[in-house]
């Protein structure tokens, strides 16, 4: 992290007093955009200097912003905007990072998620590459940083593939712990629904797949598993009708429906995956053994 943002044009009214430098009123051009705000200064007890930064980001070119300050280069593409409180302590930027702290509203309008190993799990854990690069209209999130450590609210962001929601956090090691929840598109939606009819139990009430998945682990090579619970439990009662012809057909729909109706919902989760057969979380079946040669095989010809 280079820890030094490239300011030009850059304006402000500055007053030093004391152990005290107070910079007010600052105007910059960075990263395509402008940057405005006020910065404090302090040496504390053992000279050591702290930081009180409140900042306001506005039509930042995002991949610049990123791949200058954090190591997620050519991930995120669109125009940034953030208001921001921020405080830190340090002489050397990796210490200032250590003891950052931080809080805001971020905001990316008319962008695009390239690169993004999360995403590529997930579009390949539903066999979908439409999903791996996903251009957007807006994408924003409160968060915090606090121990190392990235937190969102919730991340809300829309695309034409589907409408996607994450939270939880990522540290500056750059492990991952989040819950995210996609709505796929009335496209995909059908999609998904020709590979298994029973995805319809994921149905919500516009006939939108909704999938819930847990990302964890280091960002270059997650760990992402769907969890049906959630799915299933807010969307099941919706779909029990898209299915209920089939009642009489199959023996084992009758008896999920009936868990359905009168189970804990807590338990829905499963019923779903069981009807689906493991068909979101099943693994690639091992290649067959190859069968052995017949002993006339083996023979030389004369």
């Amino acid at each position: 992290m280079a820890g030094i943002v490239p300011l030009t044009n850059a304006a402000a009214n500055l007053r030093a007093e004391g152990d005290r430098v107070e910079i007010r009123g600052l105007r910059a051009s960075v990263y395509q955009g402008s940057l405005t705000g006020d910065v404090t200064v302090t040496l504390d007890a053992k000279r050591i200097p702290t930081y009180e930064v409140a900042m306001k980001a506005k039509d930042w070119e995002a991949n610049d912003f990123l791949s200058d300050l954090t190591p997620a280069k050519n991930i995120l593409y669109g125009k940034f905007e953030m208001d921001s409180k921020w405080s830190g302590r340090g002489v050397l930027p990796e210490d200032a990072l250590k003891n950052l702290k931080g809080s805001g509203k971020a905001t990316t309008l008319n962008g695009e998620l390239r690169n993004l190993e999360a995403l590529n799990a997930v579009a390949n854990l539903l066999g979908m590459n439409e999903l791996k690069q996903q251009k957007f209209r807006s994408m924003f999130t409160n968060f915090e940083v606090k121990d190392g450590k990235l937190h969102t609210d919730e991340i809300v962001m829309k695309s034409a593939d589907a409408d996607w929601r994450a939270t939880g956090g990522v540290s500056f090691a750059g492990n991952l712990d989040y819950v995210i929840s996609a709505t796929l598109s009335p496209t995909l939606s059908q999609k998904l629904k020709q590979k298994s009819a029973l995805t319809g139990l994921l149905a919500n009430s516009e006939g939108r797949i909704v999938l819930d998945f847990v990302v964890k682990g280091d960002a270059k090579k997650p760990k992402v598993s769907y969890d049906p619970t959630k799915s299933a439990a807010a969307n099941s009662s919706n779909a029990i009708g898209t299915i209920l012809e089939s009642v009489d057909k199959d023996g084992q729909i009758t008896g999920a429906i009936n868990e359905l109706l009168q189970g804990d919902p807590k338990d829905a989760g499963k019923t779903v995956d069981k009807l689906l057969g493991g068909f979101l979380n099943k693994k690639k079946p091992a290649d067959p053994k190859p069968a052995p040669a017949s002993p006339d095989s083996a023979k030389k010809p004369q």
